[in-house]
């Protein structure tokens, strides 16, 4: 619980230093960049992504671990990728940088077209501050989710999971729409904590899913 606060506390540190770098940074050259990552001989992976602001999409369907591609026009803004294995577990990161730049606050543009490999078995966690985010995560082999989203709207569709088992996720003041409908393989553990913000969830009817809800988030509309 504590590396989750420390993780809250960064996206709010995060969001703050990208509202100071959005008052005092160059909108240049709108660029795209295409990178890919190798598993190599990674049998486990931990896939971390934190996004401040902007367009976050995610997906499986990657030929190698990691298939993505960056469009963004404020070249302090240039995502960071890293990727190390240690006792054949894999773990990779990715983060939008807070540098601060020159004087110029119009037209920013930032998104991410993230692939990730369907059968390598992966805890995911993301972070997402403030945007738009669209999170095809069903295909994945994921064992664990932890998802922690400030301002934005994001959609989350797990249809047909096969095996994720604990799903944990802290709504700010944003809106979240999760899908878990499908032909799920194994029971879910669902938890999700909020602020101010709305949370739809599409619950499946065949399975057992556990939801605890707590804190104070403002409305939950479940189906299923």
């Amino acid at each position: 619980m504590k590396i989750k606060i420390l993780r809250l506390m960064s996206l709010i540190i995060i969001m703050v230093s990208l509202l100071l770098v959005i008052s005092c940074t160059t909108v240049g050259e709108l660029l795209t960049e295409y990178q890919s990552v190798d598993l190599d001989n990674a049998e486990y992976v931990r896939t971390e992504i934190t996004m401040g602001a902007g367009e976050l999409k995610v997906a499986g369907g990657a030929g190698e671990l990691l298939e993505a591609e960056f469009i963004y026009n404020v070249v302090q803004w240039k995502p960071e990728v890293d990727y190390r294995i240690s006792d054949n577990r894999g773990y990779l990161t990715l983060k939008q940088p807070s540098r601060i730049g020159d004087v110029f606050p119009t037209n920013i543009r930032y998104k991410w077209n993230l692939l990730l490999n369907n059968e390598i078995p992966m805890d995911l966690d993301i972070t997402f501050g403030a945007g738009n985010g669209n999170l095809e995560l069903g295909s994945l082999h994921l064992t664990n989710l932890d998802i922690i989203m400030g301002a934005g709207n994001v959609l989350i569709n797990l249809e047909g999971s096969r095996s994720l088992a604990r799903f944990d996720m802290i709504v700010g003041a944003g809106d979240a729409n999760v899908k878990l409908t499908g032909d799920w393989k194994n029971d879910l553990d669902f938890n999700i904590k909020g602020g101010v913000g709305e949370a739809t969830l599409q619950l499946p009817s065949d399975i057992g899913v556990r939801v605890d809800i707590s804190g104070g988030i403002g409305k939950i509309n479940a189906k299923g």
